[in-house]
C-alpha cells in the first residue's frame, strides 16, 4: 500500500489530540498534565502506528502525512507551533533544551526504526509512552516516598514505570509473538524502571529506547 484514506486517517489523529488537548488547557489543565497527555498520546500513538503497518515505507508515509498536516494547521489561527512546544516544555525547562531533547529523541526513534526493525520501534515508543509517560502522572500526584539520583523520582512513580514498561513488553510480545519468557519480561521491565530512575533531565526518554537494544541483540 503505497497511499490510502487510512495513513490520511492515522496522519490526522495527533491533530485531533493536540486540538482536544488545546480544550482542556481553557478549562484549566495543569500544565504538567497537558505535557503528559502529549507526551504519552504521541509516543503511544507511535507504537501503534507501527504495530497495524505492513512495512517501514507505510509508517513513514503516515508520519510524513502527519508533518504535512500539521504544517498546514499551523498556518491557521487554531494550530499554533507556539503553544505545542510551550505544552511539551517542563516548568524549568528552556525552549532550547526542548528542543534539543525533541530533536535527539527524534533522531533515536528514527534510528531505531531504520536500523533494527519495527518491533523494536513500537516497543521503544510505547515504552516512552506507557513507562515514562505514567511514572510522572502516578509520581506527581500520589509519590509520597521520594528519592533523588540525579533527578527527583518517587518509588510510587517508578513502580508506575516498571508497570507501564512490564504492559508494552507484553503487547508487543504477543503481537509480534516474540516468545520472550514472563521472567525475562518482568526483569527487563525492572531494568528500564532502573534506567528511568538514573537518568539525568531529560535524557530518560533517549535512554529508555537505547535501553530497548539489549532486550533485541539477546
Amino acid at each position: 500500500m503505497i497511499f490510502s484514506t487510512f495513513n490520511i486517517v492515522l496522519g490526522i489523529l495527533p491533530i485531533i489530540f493536540y486540538l482536544t488537548g488545546m480544550k482542556l488547557k481553557e478549562k484549566g489543565i495543569e500544565s504538567w498534565l497537558l505535557r503528559k497527555y502529549y507526551h504519552i498520546l504521541l509516543h503511544t500513538l507511535l507504537g501503534i502506528y507501527a504495530m497495524i503497518h505492513e512495512n517501514i515505507i507505510d509508517l513513514l508515509i503516515t508520519l510524513l502525512i502527519f508533518v504535512f498536516l500539521s504544517f498546514l494547521f499551523s498556518l491557521t489561527p487554531y494550530f499554533s507551533m507556539k503553544s505545542i512546544f510551550e505544552s511539551g516544555k517542563r516548568d524549568d525547562e528552556s525552549i532550547y533544551s526542548l528542543l534539543i531533547n525533541n530533536n535527539l529523541t527524534l533522531l533515536t526513534s528514527v534510528l531505531l526504526l531504520v536500523f533494527t526493525t519495527t518491533w523494536v520501534f513500537a516497543l521503544a515508543s510505547l515504552v516512552v509512552g506507557l513507562g515514562d509517560g505514567f511514572g510522572e502522572v502516578i509520581g506527581k500526584p500520589f509519590g509520597r516516598m521520594k528519592y533523588k539520583i540525579f533527578e527527583k523520582k518517587t518509588i510510587e512513580g517508578s513502580i508506575a514505570v516498571l508497570l507501564g514498561s512490564f504492559a508494552s513488553i507484553i503487547i508487543v510480545n504477543n503481537f509480534y509473538t516474540l516468545d520472550f519468557s514472563i521472567v525475562l519480561i518482568f526483569l527487563f521491565s525492572v531494568f528500564l524502571m532502573l534506567v528511568e530512575g538514573f537518568s539525568f533531565s531529560f535524557l530518560d526518554n533517549i535512554l529508555l529506547q537505547i535501553a530497548i537494544l539489549y532486550l533485541y541483540f539477546i
